[in-house]
């Protein structure tokens, strides 16, 4: 599979907002596996903070943290 990912891409800065630890490896190895460099976060706070003071190319957040709020801010702000 990873010969099918174009070279440009595998080089991504991937933040993940996962709760439960299970889930995040799971993303965390595959995307890994894949080349790409990922970040994980376990809480929202933890999250938007990263997000506003670090470049990532692509956001993963846990839907059900956005809507209890956790990561409110970041979806909110973004375009």
């Amino acid at each position: 599979l990873k010969e099918l990912i174009p070279r440009e891409f595998r080089l991504m800065r991937i933040a993940i907002l996962e709760d439960e630890p299970h889930l995040a490896r799971q993303l965390l190895d595959g995307l890994r596996a894949r080349q790409f460099e990922c970040e994980h976060f376990g809480t929202g706070q933890s999250f938007s903070h990263a997000v506003s003071h670090a470049s990532f190319d692509l956001l993963i957040m846990d839907w059900q943290q956005v809507e209890t709020g956790m990561a409110h801010g970041v979806a909110e702000g973004l375009p």
